[in-house]
């Protein structure tokens, strides 16, 4: 909050634009002790709609009034989904109406120049073996062991390979999973690395397994890559991104059978690559930055 403070008095800002629930609440609530107001405009990144993630040295109802308290006071309120949007309305106070829906900004030309680079390790797989891959942190709202399940499933009718992307606290346990499944040897974990769209870009299908996101901008970038995707329909975003179904697969959350079989379909029947661009392209740092240009235009209008 110091440098919060700090920043504010040097630089003397017309507007602020906070995002996540901490930097939410200061900028809203230190904006009323200050003798000149300016707009605060907050954006709710959570899919859970309370904008918070209880912590052991304030109790949970102290932290609900905290964000209700702040986020009434917020000149304008911004979603990065419709999903999102319509959670957050469980906060006391909060309209639908006054939530404003702006996607994330995901989309930009140098995805698809990155895209076409050569991976920077050995592609572990046979030329003509198909390919599935995801992306993400290794914990467990990722669900990465549903996808893991999935994949078992469609080894036992397909050859093919499963590369996850990324890091985290359960890698230990999916690979202990694979090997109790019998795939630890059609599965490449990689960690994190430098260039993940050209990894994205030489896959068959990119699956987002999540039990739930607030967006979901990996499944944006892989469909910038031109790559078949498959998205549990978890809350939120997936289903807008995919446009209900339209550009890609959803399935019921945790559930490794029709994972599976949305899966085989990207196989047999692919979503061809220029429609994916397309849409990704709608969710652009450009469009993104529009939107955000037109709110603080109206809030100036708006005095």
């Amino acid at each position: 909050m110091g440098a919060y403070l700090s920043y504010i008095w040097k630089e003397n800002p017309d507007l602020v634009i906070a995002a996540t629930s901490g930097p939410n609440m200061i900028a809203s609530l230190v904006n009323g002790l200050l003798s000149r107001k300016r707009p605060v405009i907050i954006s709710q990144r959570g899919w859970d709609g309370i904008g918070y993630e209880p912590q052991k040295r304030l109790k949970p109802r102290i932290l609900q009034k905290l964000v209700r308290a702040s986020y009434t006071r917020a000149a304008a309120l911004v979603a990065i989904s419709s999903g999102v949007a319509d959670q957050w309305t469980h906060v006391p106070g909060i309209k639908r109406n006054r939530i404003s829906v702006i996607y994330n900004p995901v989309w930009s030309p140098e995805i698809e120049i990155l895209a076409g680079q050569p991976v920077s390790l050995i592609w572990p797989v046979q030329k003509d073996m198909p390919v599935i891959i995801s992306a993400g942190r290794f914990s467990s709202e990722k669900d990465f062991s549903t996808l893991i399940q999935a994949f078992a499933k469609l080894r036992k009718k397909h050859q093919a390979k499963l590369i996850l992307l990324g890091e985290g606290s359960l890698r230990a346990s999916l690979e202990d999973l694979a090997k109790q499944l019998g795939v630890i040897d059609d599965l490449t974990m990689p960690g994190f690395v430098e260039n993940p769209f050209a990894y994205l870009a030489r896959a068959d299908v990119f699956v987002l397994p999540s039990l739930h996101e607030g967006f979901g901008n990996v499944l944006v970038e892989a469909m910038a890559c031109g790559t078949p995707v498959v998205s549990t329909n978890c809350p939120s975003g997936p289903r807008e991104i995919l446009d209900g179904g339209r550009y890609g697969a959803l399935v019921p959350v945790g559930d490794a059978d029709a994972l599976a079989a949305a899966i085989e379909q990207q196989f047999d029947n692919p979503t061809p690559a220029e429609l994916l661009k397309t849409r990704a392209r709608e969710f652009s740092v450009e469009k993104a930055a529009g939107a955000y240009l037109a709110l603080a235009e109206d809030l100036a209008v708006q005095g």
